[in-house]
């Protein structure tokens, strides 16, 4: 059996999911790296999980274990969500450093 050491980061999956769901938008931004503080704002999370609230319902939480593997030369990080209506998940991408690279809420089929 293979085991497959990741590097440390700063928040987990499951604390970002807390955090956006608290609306805690400007601490999430504080583990991203430079090129996510430069493209993507505190507007631009808000935005974006607003967005997921119209088109899924009402957040309820996490739904699952996370999912961890490394792409690209990164960890990514795939944490299942629910909503009222619809499931989701959280994908955080890290660099070597446990800086966020990349942070999307996608439709559970997304590979």
């Amino acid at each position: 059996m293979t085991v497959v050491r990741f590097w440390p980061v700063a928040r987990s999956a499951p604390e970002i999911a807390e955090l956006l769901a608290a609306r805690r938008f400007d601490t999430v931004r504080e583990d991203f790296d430079d090129n996510m503080l430069a493209k993507c704002s505190t507007q631009m999370l808000r935005r974006g999980w607003r967005s997921m609230r119209f088109k899924k319902g009402k957040y309820l939480g996490i739904g699952g274990e996370s999912e961890e593997r490394e792409r690209d030369g990164y960890r990514v990080v795939d944490l299942p969500l629910r909503y009222r209506r619809s499931e989701a998940k959280l994908r955080v991408a890290y660099d070597h450093a446990g800086r966020i690279v990349g942070l999307f809420i996608l439709n559970p089929e997304v590979l």
